[in-house]
């Protein structure tokens, strides 16, 4: 007898669903807005107009770096949750939703702060 394995259904992930959402949503405009600033810099003399495109991969490196760590503490406190539950008896809880939107959630911060700061400026 082969297992079948369970879907999950629509929505069964409600905070990753949220960050997924917050960066499909600002992605578009920030790349937009970077880009147009990117080739806007380039006909400029001035230093202070150059834009620092290492600023764009050094940004997404820290974000990289902060996913994998809190994706890790979000394992962890998993973990821990299900050693408590099986101690206890109880039915451990899905990990999968915290877990990817800890992993999630750098990158959604990111894109929210640059929105922000490319809306104002």
């Amino acid at each position: 007898m082969t297992k079948k394995t369970q879907r999950q259904p629509i929505g069964a992930f409600p905070l990753a669903t949220a960050e997924t959402n917050a960066i499909m949503m600002g992605a578009p405009f920030v790349i937009a807005s970077r880009m147009s600033q990117f080739w806007m810099s380039m006909l400029s003399t001035r230093p202070q107009d150059q834009f620092d495109a290492t600023d764009m991969v050094s940004e997404k490196m820290i974000a990289a770096q902060q996913s994998i760590v809190a994706m890790n503490v979000a394992g962890m406190e998993a973990a821990m949750d299900a050693a408590t539950a099986m101690m206890s008896g109880k039915a451990a809880k899905d990990p999968t939703d915290a877990i990817l939107a800890a992993g999630l959630k750098p990158y959604s911060s990111k894109v929210k702060a640059n929105r922000k700061r490319f809306q104002k400026g």
